[in-house]
């Protein structure tokens, strides 16, 4: 048995190789829209197609349910599925959160000689548990500004931390209650004594804030108040369906474009691939750009073998 049923490398032929089926499909599939050159090309729609084809592909050998690395930022790996989530209606994972903030704080650090400190959410989220024995490694008397999203009954909120200032600042997207400033303050307060610092007059105040009017956008909520914080600007912003899609949009564009280099990555795992190990398919590469009025440019993905459970036929 081959095909989608098969799931063990005894089950694949010792004869097989890419035949006209695989080939068919890339050629059906080949992207070649007539546009205008002087429209906009929209990147995430080409993205978008491009993996389309590569799952279809991947469906001639059984393999529809391999996912596809999109970005990498720091240590956070953004994979199809996740650049999906932006999509209207749906709700951020952590990857994206990080990954974005990550992003805005490098950005920040990169033009600003005051430096900014990005508490990722896992960490942030064991803080906010009473877990204070955290980030050792990390001097916060040495940063302008920390930031640290907070996980709760899956809904984000975030903390700004300001230690010069003796002062914490706490956005909620649904809005503020009382119960969570003062536990904001217990446990920034906790976290910055452990630190050495001394907080016998620290505080935890509140800023006016757009509210979220969905259940789903709390995190676009968190990414887009920590932009404005580094920008030192009003955390004011348009919170109707219409503005909150372009933020999600905006937010998507801008993991993609910063990127690392995934050349030598895995695209199922996000490994690096080393140049020993085989790959799949060894010289695979889809092709989509703009010349001649079509859509044209190359981009080249590859999977390290044992992540697929497939063998790699070497000729």
């Amino acid at each position: 048995m081959f095909g989608r049923e098969a799931r063990y490398f005894s089950e694949v032929p010792e004869s097989f190789s890419v035949n006209e089926t695989v080939e068919n499909v890339l050629q059906t599939e080949i992207l070649k829209p007539t546009i205008n050159m002087q429209d906009k090309l929209r990147v995430e729609h080409l993205l978008s197609h491009i993996t389309v084809i590569l799952r279809r592909v991947l469906k001639q050998f059984g393999l529809a349910e391999v996912v596809v690395l999109m970005a990498k930022i720091g240590q956070y790996k953004i994979f199809d599925m996740d650049i999906a989530r932006l999509a209207p209606g749906k709700e951020l994972e952590s990857e994206v959160i990080n990954a974005y903030i990550f992003t805005r704080v490098r950005k920040h650090n990169q033009e600003n000689e005051d430096k900014a400190y990005m508490i990722d959410s896992f960490a942030m989220t064991k803080l906010w548990q009473g877990s204070y024995q955290i980030l050792r490694k990390c001097d916060a008397s040495q940063y302008k500004v920390l930031l640290g999203v907070i996980n709760e009954h899956h809904h984000w909120t975030i903390a700004v931390i300001y230690p010069s200032q003796k002062r914490t600042v706490f956005l909620d997207p649904m809005g503020e209650s009382q119960t969570k400033v003062n536990k904001c303050l217990e446990t920034t307060r906790a976290f910055m004594r452990n630190k050495g610092c001394k907080v016998s007059r620290w505080t935890c105040d509140i800023i006016p804030h757009p509210v979220q009017r969905d259940v789903t956008s709390c995190g676009v909520f968190v990414c887009k108040f920590t932009e404005k914080i580094l920008q030192d600007q009003p955390t004011t912003f348009l919170n109707t369906d219409k503005a909150v899609n372009l933020i999600r949009k905006e937010m998507a564009m801008t993991l993609l474009q910063e990127s690392e280099d995934l050349t030598d990555l895995c695209h199922f795992c996000g490994e690096e691939i080393n140049p020993s190990d085989p790959v799949f398919p060894p010289e695979w590469q889809l092709e989509a750009g703009v010349t001649s009025g079509h859509i044209f440019s190359s981009i080249r993905r590859q999977w390290w073998s044992p992540c697929l459970g497939v063998v790699v036929m070497s000729t």
